[in-house]
C-alpha cells in the first residue's frame, strides 16, 4: 500500500518520519496532488 499523507501533516504530527522505511517512501501531496517523496537514506 502507498503511504500518501498531506504535507501539511509534517507540523502536526510527527510521527510521519517514523513511518518511512526502506522500500517504503512517504508521498507528501499538496492541494491534493503528489509532489514530494521522503525515502529512507538506503533507498
Amino acid at each position: 500500500m502507498v503511504n500518501t499523507r498531506p504535507i501539511s501533516d509534517l507540523a502536526r504530527d510527527p510521527g510521519v518520519l517514523q513511518d518511512v522505511a526502506i522500500g517504503k517512501p512517504v508521498f507528501l501531496t499538496t492541494e491534493g496532488e503528489r509532489r514530494y517523496v521522503l525515502l529512507d537514506q538506503a533507498d
